[in-house]
């Protein structure tokens, strides 16, 4: 599975520990995951060094930032993700409308009690506790599109409990406690009920960990109540195992708080819990667990505080049941797959894998890049698994593959022919197994195009490459190669590529052998073809969200095959052409291409208006167009609308290679780079 995670604030408190932990508990399981960030996002540097994870920082200066928005849909659509998880409001509004337009489901954990009108294009939502739950069923928000899924910590479970200090001993006792140093913590609160213990004769010290806006203030009422020697304000805390392993009695005093991962993090350490009664700990903890006191009430923190001093046995059993309770119930192990399943539940699909930036998403023998090819005479890359037939069948070079005679020739047209080739025994109960070669034969058009000389035939392996990486379901590349006659422009260049045959028909043949049948306006079959229009709505619409450009989008290069949930799922072949402009005036151009070569196909092949209508409905993501919406799909029958923006742009004739991107570079250059 793709998925993207989304959080756009650049500090690091709750929420932000929640997005990094459940980024990188989805990268361990095996799945891509992206996550969208803020440039200057401090734990920037633990996402980046996981190999499943692709970090995309984005500016965004706020919810009226369009620019920072249109970086982030860019970064996201590239991607392909097959779910979207957003982490607080502004996530959720940016993030929300792009998932919708994309078809994406979109899903939003609640970290605190947030103003739900910047969730409005969220599909659903995973609260922390069951008070939260009660919020959304408040606001509308109930059934299927609401789940409670509890914080979880990746902190290690400490396996030996410390041993605590008893009341009066000549060891004080040291409370312990970190976060934002923000006034919702209530660190005054605790620094107060701190001086009230001593005033009772109690020896306790705090530590604090963290850094905030009140950390001036906060010295500056430490030193005022007298406690400077017994108040540590360690700062930001980068090893948090380490530091709750100096406390003894671990202290939550905010005045509000929705959940409380500080306190997970204390469980999984063993240490007994001291903390106002909040929404979140007074639904995660109960008074056989912890010691409460009332939020933003001094007497009753330092009473409680009192109490886990006077109680020492208490407090040993305690900090074990609680490290228990963590691990059966808190530990990532525990959760991550019921977020997984949610994900699924909300119609998040199971494609892609976790080759996220390789330039090549196979193990090719032999690999190289695509910069190499271009400034050699003669290439060829082998899948490993086809390695030993192909070298049986003598295809060891190039030159060999493309003077082959062993293979059955389809078509030959325009210096190219396509050709079936039997590649020796395929899995049990379905019979050999066969590929589809395509061998070109072309000269450069002029030297204007001597810095994009790329063989056609390796050009469309890197754009199955490129597809893969954004999550675009396509062909699977057997091998490829090249080979150039000389070396001034112009010179001969032959090239060809090898892919695995997509069992069952395409789109094209199904309809026409439904029309042949006589049966294409029969209920059952009305319903497949409007499956089938919506998994290519579904393909069309990641693959022009990744900003790439078919050329050739007709519904003949269309395949469709069920999934393993019964669904059926879209491929699209013949992808030598594709192209990611490099301008929104080019873009325009190839959108446009795309979606009226395709309504066109559809036409001639006898679809219905009312499919044509759907497919629009489909790729869009909505039921009804908007004026804007009907404006573009208008523009789409209008061939001279099209006709007159090439004039315009001045396309020239195509050369061998994928523009990648504004700079002119090719895909293989950019990942070369």
């Amino acid at each position: 599975m793709r998925i993207c995670q989304v959080m756009i604030g650049a500090g690091f408190g709750g929420a932000e520990r929640s997005f990094v932990d459940t980024a990188l508990a989805m990268a361990d399981r095996g799945h891509a995951v992206q996550a969208v960030c803020h440039r200057d996002f401090v734990k920037r540097d633990l996402l980046e060094a996981h190999a499943n994870i692709r970090v995309s920082p984005v500016l965004v200066r706020g919810a009226w930032d369009f620019a920072g928005a249109r970086r982030m849909q860019n970064a996201i659509g590239e991607f392909g993700p097959d779910v979207m998880h957003v982490h607080l409001a502004r996530a959720a509004h940016l993030a929300g409308p792009i998932g919708r337009r994309m078809g994406v489901p979109v899903i939003a954990k609640l970290h605190n009690y947030a103003n739900l009108k910047y969730y409005r294009q969220v599909d659903a939502f995973i609260g922390t506790t069951e008070d939260q739950r009660g919020y959304l069923a408040k606001n509308g928000i109930d059934g299927p599109r609401a789940t409670v899924i509890p914080n979880f910590s990746r902190m290690p479970v400490i396996e030996t409990l410390r041993a605590q200090p008893v009341a009066k001993a000549a060891r004080p006792v040291k409370f312990i406690t970190c976060g934002r140093l923000h006034t919702v913590k209530g660190f005054d609160i605790l620094l107060k009920a701190l001086k009230q213990l001593h005033l009772e004769g109690q020896c306790a010290q705090l530590i604090v960990g963290g850094s905030g806006p009140e950390h001036e203030s906060l010295l500056k009422l430490r030193d005022e109540l007298g406690l400077h020697d017994d108040v540590e304000f360690a700062g930001w805390i980068d090893d948090t195992s380490r530091f709750l392993d100096r406390g003894d009695i671990y202290v939550l005093s905010s005045r509000t708080e929705s959940f409380g991962i500080s306190l997970l993090e204390a469980m999984a350490r063993g240490l007994p819990i001291v903390s106002t009664r909040c929404q979140g700990p007074s639904q995660l903890l109960t008074d056989s667990q912890a010691w409460f006191a009332a939020p933003e009430n001094v007497g009753s923190l330092a009473a409680a505080m009192r109490a886990s001093i006077d109680q020492s046995e208490e407090r040993t059993r305690r900090a074990g049941d609680l490290r228990d309770l963590f691990a059966t119930t808190y530990a990532e192990s525990h959760v991550a797959p019921r977020i997984l399943q949610f994900y699924k539940d909300c119609g998040a699909r199971e494609s892609g894998d976790a080759a996220l930036d390789s330039a090549w998403p196979w193990q090719f023998v032999e690999a190289t890049s695509l910069a190499e090819a271009e400034t050699s005479t003669t290439r060829m890359l082998v899948n490993r698994q086809m390695s030993l037939r192909l070298r049986s069948m003598g295809w060891t070079s190039c030159r060999a593959v493309m003077q082959a005679s062993n293979v059955d020739v389809l078509r030959e047209t325009n210096g190219r022919d396509n050709c079936r080739v039997e590649l020796g025994a395929g899995s049990p109960g379905h019979g050999p197994r066969f590929g589809y070669l395509k061998r070109h034969r072309e000269r450069t058009k002029s030297r204007l195009f001597r810095d994009q000389f790329v063989p056609a035939g390796w050009n469309e392996a890197e754009a199955v490459g490129l597809c893969e990486r954004s999550g675009v379901a396509t062909m699977r590349v057997l091998a490829t190669g090249f080979e150039k006659a000389g070396e001034e422009t112009g010179a001969a260049v032959e090239s060809f590529s090898l892919t695995e045959a997509i069992r069952g028909e395409s789109g094209f043949h199904t309809a026409r052998r439904w029309h042949d049948e006589g049966i294409f306006d029969e209920s059952e079959v009305v319903a497949l073809r409007r499956e089938m229009i919506s998994a290519a709505a579904d393909l069309v619409r990641r693959m022009h969200f990744a900003g790439l450009a078919h050329q050739d989008l007709f519904w003949q290069h269309l395949f469709f095959e069920p999934r393993t949930d019964g669904r059926l799922a879209a491929r699209v072949i013949d992808v030598q052409r594709m192209i990611r402009p490099g301008s929104m005036a080019a873009w325009s151009y190839f959108w446009i291409k795309d979606m009226e070569q395709l309504r066109f196909s559809m036409q001639r092949m006898g679809f219905r208006d009312d499919d044509v209508k759907h497919w629009y409905q489909c790729y869009f993501a909505q039921t009804g167009l908007t004026p804007w919406q009907r404006l573009l799909t208008g523009t789409i029958r209008l061939r001279g609308i099209r006709r007159a923006l090439k004039m315009a742009l001045k396309q020239r004739g195509r050369t061998n290679s994928i523009p990648s991107s504004p700079a002119g570079r090719t895909v293989g250059q950019r990942h070369a780079a």
